[in-house]
């Protein structure tokens, strides 16, 4: 059986890639493979996707965590580990995080800009913001079929003659190669899963959690349905994914 070599143990897996859809609680994960003291895991310290892809070598490291497309992960190898969450309350957690981001000095960027300066249902109308497109416009279907990234989206669909249907087809398809399909709602669940599944013993702590913020019964049928016109792809992914690996 493969190994991963790790200080005073070995740890008979292979390589883990944590796929880390924002805001999914792949910080929390990513802190609890981190701060394991037995077995001590190597984790790489590359977190962003235009740092993997400067990357030439990614063989040194036992677990690989972070925003990442699924062509980037096929790369790295390994165990494919991943968590959804439902893409309404994703939608709204992103965007009280951006706007907490600014109220706290800690990002000021055109995306935490339009978030604190503008209402949640005038937030869901820039349907022409690249940035919010790559960020909101069906990420999780589009980071898990290929990679978020609008000018490689719009290539590699010209390329592969896929329709709508055809990415989401192909994401499911990549879900059913990870080891691990887990949701942010139950990450309960992720960890104790991960922990019986590779032997370890990790802690499940919050980590980036918006406290002042609504939820989707709290906003209007016409803001809901602003939201969701980002999420058509997202919603069914979520659906499928509940029903395929929800048990």
């Amino acid at each position: 059986m493969p190994t991963i070599s790790i200080i005073g143990s070995v740890l008979p897996v292979m390589r883990i890639g944590h796929l880390h859809l924002p805001k999914t609680a792949g910080s929390a994960l990513f802190d609890a493979f981190k701060g394991m003291k037995t077995p001590k895991v190597r984790v790489c310290p590359v977190r962003f996707e235009r740092q993997f892809k400067k990357q030439d070598d990614l063989k040194d490291y036992d677990f690989y965590s972070g925003h990442m497309s699924f062509h980037t992960a096929e790369r790295i190898g390994g165990d494919f580990i991943t968590v959804l969450r439902d893409p309404v309350d994703r939608f709204l957690s992103i965007y009280y995080f951006w706007r907490s981001l600014y109220q706290r000095e800690i990002e000021r960027t055109r995306a935490t800009t339009l978030a604190i300066n503008y209402s949640l249902d005038d937030f869901a109308s820039f349907f022409d913001d690249k940035g919010l497109i790559e960020a909101l416009y069906n990420r999780m279907t589009w980071q898990l079929a290929y990679s978020w990234e609008v000018d490689m989206r719009n290539d590699w669909r010209q390329q592969h003659k896929l329709n709508d249907l055809g990415v989401l087809e192909l994401a499911k398809e990549n879900l059913s190669k990870f080891k691990v399909v887990g949701f942010q709602e139950r990450y309960s669940d992720v960890v104790e899963k991960l922990n019986g599944l590779y032997g370890i013993n990790m802690a499940n702590k919050e980590v980036n959690v918006t406290k002042s913020r609504e939820r989707a019964h709290d906003i209007s049928p016409e803001t809901l349905a602003k939201i969701r016109s980002w999420l058509h792809l997202d919603v069914q992914l979520y659906e499928y994914a509940l029903t395929t690996f929800g048990q």
